[in-house]
């Protein structure tokens, strides 16, 4: 089985580190951007499984960067990351085909278990919707 390319997009560097480390360590290939700008240019250069996006950042925030990626590559599983509950920015998040929202804060264990949620669709060929 080929690695796993993975994006984390957050404006907070300790957010970025940590799931850096928890991913890296499960075998993953780990992409970081602390910016949409930086995240939607990333896209346009590789390929990217999975990715997980704070909803709140500055510049170009979650929602839109999560728009741009999608019309990029529609097939990658994308997660957003709020310590927000439901609000408009969640709701459209949603609509536009994000995989599920983590609020924070949030466990080890709540990372890999989206992923291995994705995973396990993936090798089912399961549809996957929010």
């Amino acid at each position: 089985m080929s690695m796993k390319r993975i994006m984390v997009v957050d404006d907070e560097k300790e957010i970025r580190e940590l799931f850096h480390d928890v991913l890296e360590s499960r075998g993953y290939e780990v992409v970081v951007c602390d910016s949409g700008k930086a995240a939607i240019e990333a896209v346009k250069e590789q390929k990217i499984f999975a990715a997980f996006i704070d909803i709140r950042m500055p510049g170009i925030d979650g929602v839109q960067t999560l728009k741009e990626i999608k019309s990029i590559q529609p097939e990658m599983q994308v997660v957003m990351i709020t310590g927000y509950t439901r609000n408009e920015a969640v709701e459209e998040a949603l609509r536009l085909g994000c995989f599920v929202c983590m609020m924070k804060p949030f466990k080890l264990r709540d990372i890999l278990g989206v992923l291995e949620v994705i995973e396990a669709g993936l090798d089912d060929n399961l549809p996957l919707a929010a």
